[in-house]
């Protein structure tokens, strides 16, 4: 990755990169076949749009949570422990045979999103020189609007 000045830091910007891809992908793992997981569960596209919003409720209600165990217990063991939950979320979504089963891995899917932001920053602080940060932050952005943008392209 050109810009930076060693390459741990741009291997670095890479991987945690790499990792907001993944992780803004799970966010639209649903909304591109909402109306199909609604036929084949059986269920109305609201009640999608309802499991959709739990995993945004769960994301939302561990950010301060996960901020403190990355604080506390390290960035990389957080950033796993989300890659974890992340990958079991996805596979359980896309094998849901009921509506429940759905909710259950929605639940699942959002503890693994919720730990990547509170993971991503400090990681890309501490691998970055201030002459280089904002670079850093500017790919972990593009990073994470290309994965809202290629599950949507890829369907």
């Amino acid at each position: 990755m050109t810009g930076f000045r060693d390459r741990q830091a741009a291997l670095v910007v890479s991987l945690v990169g790499g990792s907001h891809v993944v992780n803004h992908m799970y966010y639209m793992l649903l909304p591109p076949v909402t109306a199909v997981a609604a036929a084949d569960l059986g269920v109305g596209i609201a009640r999608i749009g309802l499991a959709i919003g739990l995993l945004g409720a769960v994301v939302t209600g561990l950010q301060l949570p996960f901020g403190h165990l990355s604080d506390t217990r390290g960035r990389t063991p957080m950033l796993a422990i989300s890659l974890g939950f992340g990958a079991l979320g996805a596979v359980l979504t896309a094998t849901a045979q009921s509506y429940a089963w759905l909710l259950v891995s929605q639940a699942i899917l959002g503890v693994g999103i919720a730990g990547h932001h509170p993971a991503h920053y400090p990681l890309l602080s501490a691998a970055t020189d201030p002459g280089t940060r904002g670079r850093a932050f500017s790919v972990h952005g593009f990073t994470g609007a290309l994965g809202f943008a290629a599950p949507p392209a890829l369907v």
